[in-house]
């Protein structure tokens, strides 16, 4: 479902527009990093089939730290985002930012779970 206010001018525009006009660019990029690595640790780990608490057995990481770390709430130390990929089969890469897109009006919002 589309929110009326996001491509409305009269009703406030989109938050979207607000983000990239009023957040530094280096920032937004740090954000969307964070929410990239926050939904595929979540998606892994729901792939496996596996619950919090069961991923806390596995890697040692208290299943309180993977909640927060998958809702935003908390920025996981470095090792324990390691465990955590490593654990769910992934791996961290370092490549160079490509440079932003022009973003569709028509983009989809991504729903949360």
């Amino acid at each position: 479902m589309v929110n009326k206010a996001e491509n409305n001018p009269a009703l406030g525009g989109s938050w979207r527009d607000d983000f990239e006009k009023n957040v530094p660019l280096t920032e937004q990029q740090q954000i969307k990093t964070h929410v990239m690595l926050m939904e595929r640790i979540r998606s892994a780990r729901k792939t496996k089939n596996l619950s919090q608490r069961e991923l806390e057995a596995l890697t040692g990481v208290r299943q309180s730290v993977i909640a927060r770390f998958e809702t935003g709430d908390t920025d996981p130390r470095l090792t324990t985002l390691v465990s955590l990929l490593t654990t769910l089969g992934l791996e961290l890469t370092v490549q160079p930012i490509a440079a932003p897109q022009p973003r569709s009006r028509l983009e989809p919002i991504p729903a949360g779970d």
